[in-house]
């Protein structure tokens, strides 16, 4: 009997967050499954249904084998759908945050949480007729939601011999955050789904570290590539006064500006930096929060604040300017997070500054230091000479030439790489079919 391979099979993807959405979370999904038409022969998603142009990006995307899905959940109650994230100044009353921790926590996560109960069912109904007629072999889901690793859950339970991939992009249970009820509940839940997973993935060891909590299983490290094609990469010339750009969100005192603001703040005073040639640009649906903390620093002189922007709008705001600002958070329980705002940044090709609030994160300064991104920061008092001085020095070779020249590590777009991570994930996947 002739043996199969992998160039004949077929894989279902379940990615309640894909494009035509606007989020930075659909962005792994969908290079994952971009690059898998490489190397299956079908590749499907199932996901939400979008009548609605969600994103006014016309960026060319590749097409797919979709699988539509309604959806019922509390985006629909409380919002409008083409929005993805809930300002951060709504989380901060005790209401809000009591119900954001619920739509966390199972079973309100698949009841009201993305998706909803609607979509759980039309979706497991649609992919289960899909599994048997199309002969899929391999299925993927994606936390989040956790409603789309529930739908997978239940495809594996009904077709046992499929492959099913359980990806992460985030903790299910944040440790530092901590937006959810009854741990011990939620851990033993998470415990059931990942015994029926036949791969555990993730982007990065951090999170990796973090999962090994829920199973005795290796975890399988998927690396991000750039969210963008490398020969689409903007080109543009660099704003004509010194940029520090920042896009993204707050969420809420998880991520604090507030070295950057400080530094800016004392190189003013102490005309290191003349304020009529410096901005600090911000997009995101955060602007009020960012008015607030720019006061107190009497910083909204050099501030432009421009709300929610596109995805294309992002990369241009991102390659215009002389610097970028990731804002993230470490805790003793996981180290090295990526986010996905790093690989936006990467593609621009300017420095970077990476402002930590919590532990020395050794693994994320290896990183920089080895692709030469930038900078580390943490939010400590004694990190803040260490800023004024990188902020300095780029704003004088700025004030000599003009512009900034920052040269990236090219190494990083081979180690970081969607094709490598497909070949690795692929090769995992035949050698347990096959």
């Amino acid at each position: 009997m002739k043996k199969a391979n992998i160039k004949e099979a077929k894989i279902l993807f379940i990615a309640y967050y894909f494009p035509p959405a606007l989020s930075i979370g659909v962005w792994r999904n969908y290079y994952l499954a971009k690059e898998c038409k490489k190397f299956f022969m079908k590749v499907f998603v199932s996901g939400q249904t979008f009548e609605l142009p969600f994103s006014e990006d016309k960026t060319e995307l590749e097409a797919f084998d979709r699988i539509q899905n309604s959806v019922f959940d509390y985006r629909f109650l409380f919002r409008n759908r083409q929005k993805i994230g809930f300002k951060e100044g709504f989380k901060k009353n005790y209401i809000s945050q009591f119900f954001i921790k619920l739509i966390n926590s199972f079973p309100f996560n698949i009841i009201f949480g993305e998706g909803g109960l609607i979509y759980l069912f039309q979706s497991f109904f649609h992919t289960n007729k899909f599994v048997k007629k199309e002969g899929i072999t391999f299925i993927y889901s994606s936390f989040r939601p956790m409603t789309d690793h529930i739908i997978a859950y239940m495809l594996k339970s009904r077709n046992p011999n499929v492959v099913w991939t359980a990806d992460f992009r985030d903790l299910p249970f944040d440790p530092l955050y901590k937006n959810y009820f009854w741990y011990w509940f939620q851990k033993a839940i998470m415990r059931k789904i990942f015994s029926k997973a036949d791969h555990i993935t993730t982007f990065n060891n951090g999170i990796g570290t973090g999962l090994k909590q829920y199973t005795e299983q290796d975890i399988l490290i998927l690396e991000n590539g750039p969210f963008v094609e490398l020969n689409e990469r903007i080109t543009c010339n660099q704003n004509s006064v010194f940029t520090i750009q920042y896009t993204g969100s707050l969420f809420l005192n998880e991520r604090d500006p507030k070295p950057l603001f400080e530094a800016l703040q004392e190189l003013i005073v102490g005309n290191i930096m003349l304020p009529q040639k410096v901005k600090l640009k911000y997009a995101g649906k955060d602007d009020n929060q960012w008015r607030q903390k720019l006061a107190k620093f009497q910083l909204s002189e050099i501030s432009e604040i421009q709300g929610m922007v596109d995805y294309k709008m992002a990369r241009l705001l991102q390659t215009e300017s002389h610097i970028n600002v990731i804002l993230t958070s470490s805790h003793q329980e996981y180290t090295g997070i990526i986010t996905g705002k790093f690989f936006e940044y990467i593609s621009a090709g300017r420095p970077i500054i990476c402002l930590v609030n919590g532990k020395t994160d050794r693994e994320l300064e290896q990183i920089f230091d080895k692709y030469h991104l930038g900078i580390v920061v943490y939010t400590e008092e004694e990190n803040k000479e260490k800023l004024k001085n990188f902020l300095s020095n780029l704003y004088e070779e700025f004030e000599k030439t003009g512009s900034i020249k920052w040269q990236i590590n090219p190494n990083v777009f081979d180690d970081f790489n969607w094709t490598k991570t497909v070949q690795k994930w692929v090769k995992k996947l035949a050698n347990d079919k096959y």
